[in-house]
């Protein structure tokens, strides 16, 4: 194959990935709040929160279960931690704090086609099925996460024990430097 056609394909190639670039322009901010309007993803944002609450309940039972405290003792931790975590996880996840921050995550991975796209199949009925049934699917994916995860902290927990008995016994070793 002679140069001046191979050049010829190599400048074809290149006008065509340019064309296909400058076409893949970004989504636009009014089309993400559309987006995240039908796709209702507020109640998705205030549902994940609720079972953060819930994770950090449980979380904050089996840590106080092996914990030796006195029935006064776990009462005046389990009167009050709960709400103020509540609190705290509530204010990090509020709607109007976070849209902006969404919008942006949107809009920096999604072009506008694919935006419009999104908002086609969400206003489909298969999309209001499939955003009918997320909050289910979301609650039950995030306790089969807990349960695996219950089954590794033991490990986690006996991993990173070892570590640190290795660093203690590691700086107990080394030289004492004047």
């Amino acid at each position: 194959m002679n140069t001046r056609i191979l050049a010829r394909r190599v400048a074809v190639a290149f006008a065509l990935l340019g064309a296909l670039a400058a076409h893949a322009e970004p989504a636009s901010e009014a089309a993400v709040q559309e987006l995240l309007k039908i796709s209702r993803a507020e109640s998705m944002m205030t549902a994940a929160s609720a079972n953060l609450e819930q994770q950090m309940r449980d979380t904050m039972d089996s840590m106080l279960a092996q914990e030796k405290l006195d029935p006064a003792q776990r009462e005046a931790v389990t009167r009050g931690v709960p709400a103020r975590v509540a609190e705290l996880i509530s204010k990090a996840l509020d709607w109007p704090a976070v849209e902006k921050d969404m919008v942006q995550v949107y809009r920096d991975n999604f072009t506008e086609e694919e935006v419009a796209g999104q908002i086609a199949f969400y206003r489909s009925s298969v999309g209001q099925s499939v955003l009918d049934k997320m909050p289910a699917v979301m609650q039950q994916s995030t306790a089969l996460a807990m349960r695996r995860m219950q089954t590794v902290l033991p490990q986690m927990k006996s991993v990173i024990e070892k570590a640190l008995a290795e660093a203690k016994a590691n700086a107990d070793a080394a030289p004492s430097r004047p």
